[in-house]
């Protein structure tokens, strides 16, 4: 068949490769790669310059948005070349509808009943279910985006290992699963360090980076500026709203001790959607303590006992639950400058008989000084073989365990492996 038409037998060229001229205008080509400043010239290309898969650019357009590179499709809308509809624009990345990469534009939310009105391109991830129209024919997991040009949600079928960002929830993004057949959250900035201040040690405040709402299952590692001065506290992280704080112990939850907080501490809280849920480090040894010393506080929970048998004194802070009590045993209760006790009135003082009867107690004690690996012997004749000992630093007020052997049933041998200028030695049989 003869071509129409300038005929030439040989390729237009310059007289020489270096000539400093075109041989060929891209925009009086027929189809080729065009490029104009605006996107209303690249809709004015004639249909004689057109062709299907052609490209073109626009660089300078009055919407920057509009700026990018165009390919004319066969049948994007419809078969009609002249129709500007069927420009397409690529998009560089993780582009939304392909499918083809791994890391995909981030969508709305999870949602299972199609939406009716939605706007050009709206991404959701199907949920369990899916019901509509459209989308009552497609499986969860399934991406789809509205195109309002065509008038269709557009599918991608997610493959193993993509990824995808869910906008409406924080620190999350989610990862296709092909052996699980189903979308895995991986969790951002799950545990969020804070600091709580107040000015009353009532109503705590924070701010943290990246919260945007309280979810469930992330923990906040908090530190308080201040004890607290109420029973019952609230915190509030980034103006999202005061929530109280309840202490979480094997009980279940409660109200918490005036005093009880420490600033000294790292609490971990977790959000359970209406209280924030205080989790306190692992207790102390439970053992009971004769001296509590001005930094320190101890907590009598309710129907619980704190038995001393001796005196007792008090430089800190004792706080007492309204059924809890503390029973002082043949000794006496002192509170010195700077110590508070709370309920009072739950403070029992008990003296028993001393004496090696029947069903009496016996009791002695001594303070008395040890040196260093060298073994002291120490008669308290109690006339018993099964007598407990219990040995106290006076300059520390804590308890040591030096090495003891009985000697007789009126006198006991005490090593201790480190000197100790004062030491309270009580023998109990």
């Amino acid at each position: 068949m003869q071509n129409t038409g300038t005929l030439i037998s040989s390729s237009i060229r310059p007289n020489n490769p270096s000539d400093a001229i075109a041989t060929v205008y891209a925009v009086e080509a027929k189809g080729g790669h065009h490029s104009y400043a605006l996107l209303t010239d690249r809709d004015s290309i004639i249909k004689e310059r057109r062709e299907w898969g052609m490209i073109c650019s626009v660089y300078n357009d009055v919407n920057p948005l509009n700026n990018g590179t165009y390919q004319l499709k066969y049948g994007y809308v419809d078969s009609n070349i002249n129709n500007n509809l069927n420009w397409v624009k690529f998009v560089t990345g993780g582009s939304s509808t392909s499918g083809d990469t791994y890391w995909l534009d981030p969508i709305i939310s999870v949602a299972s009943v199609e939406y009716i009105s939605p706007s050009d391109g709206d991404r959701y991830l199907l949920g369990d279910s899916p019901s509509g129209v459209n989308w009552g024919v497609l499986v969860k997991g399934d991406i789809v985006q509205w195109n309002a040009t065509k008038g269709i949600w557009v599918v991608t079928t997610p493959k193993d290992g993509m990824s995808v960002r869910v906008n409406n929830q924080d620190n999350i993004i989610f990862r296709y699963d092909l052996g699980k057949g189903f979308w895995v959250k991986e969790k951002e900035n799950q545990i969020l360090p804070i600091s709580a201040v107040t000015s009353d040690g009532i109503v705590f405040t924070s701010t943290c980076d990246n919260l945007f709402t309280y979810q469930l299952d992330t923990i906040y590692i908090v530190q308080f500026s201040t004890t607290n001065n109420s029973t019952t506290l609230t915190l509030n992280i980034n103006g999202l709203g005061a929530k109280t704080l309840k202490n979480q112990s094997s009980a279940g939850l409660g109200d918490f001790v005036k005093g009880e907080i420490n600033p000294n501490v790292l609490y971990n809280i977790q959000y359970d959607g209406t209280y924030f849920r205080l989790t306190k480090p692992s207790s102390d040894p439970t053992l009971v303590r004769y001296n509590i010393r001005s930094n320190e506080t101890v907590i009598v929970p309710a129907y619980q006992e704190y038995l001393v048998y001796g005196d007792m004194v008090v430089n800190g802070n004792l706080n007492i639950d309204n059924n809890g009590k503390v029973v002082v045993i043949n000794g006496s209760f002192n509170v010195g400058v700077g110590g508070t006790v709370s309920n009072y009135g739950n403070v029992q003082l008990l003296n028993i008989p001393l004496g090696t009867g029947s069903g009496l107690v016996s009791k002695y004690s001594v303070s008395i000084s040890l040196v260093s690996n060298t073994p002291y012997t120490l008669t308290h004749n109690l006339n018993s073989l099964s007598v407990g000992v219990t040995c106290w630093n006076d300059s520390t007020q804590n308890m040591f365990y030096p090495s003891i052997s009985r000697n007789g049933s009126n006198s006991v041998v005490i090593t201790s492996t480190s000197s100790v200028s004062s030491a309270t030695i009580v023998v109990m049989g």
